[in-house]
């Protein structure tokens, strides 16, 4: 499974992030969104576990994760063809 590069966050002040995955063709792209509570750049090799999981055409989300996270990045099956795009966006107000 191809799996991209982590997205570092603001864990400290941030205390949520939403996110939205788009592909490039109209083919199912079926995907994991992987999230950590270490640091990527600080930590050699994080821990990660499964936000969420779907199948979809086109674009994905928004979706939130409404807990602090520290990193954030896609694990995708059934890709072929495909480019996808992850945009994040940050809460880091009161």
């Amino acid at each position: 499974m191809p799996v991209s590069a982590a997205i570092a966050l603001d864990y400290i002040a941030a205390k949520a992030v939403t996110y939205a995955i788009t592909a490039t063709s109209s083919g199912t792209v079926g995907y994991h969104v992987e999230a950590t509570l270490d640091a990527p750049q600080l930590v050699t090799t994080p821990s990660w576990f499964t936000v969420s999981s779907a199948a979809f055409t086109g674009t994905a989300g928004p979706f939130s994760v409404q807990s602090p996270i520290a990193g954030i990045r896609i694990s995708a099956s059934a890709l072929s063809s495909t480019l996808l795009t992850m945009q994040t966006l940050q809460n880091a107000g009161g």
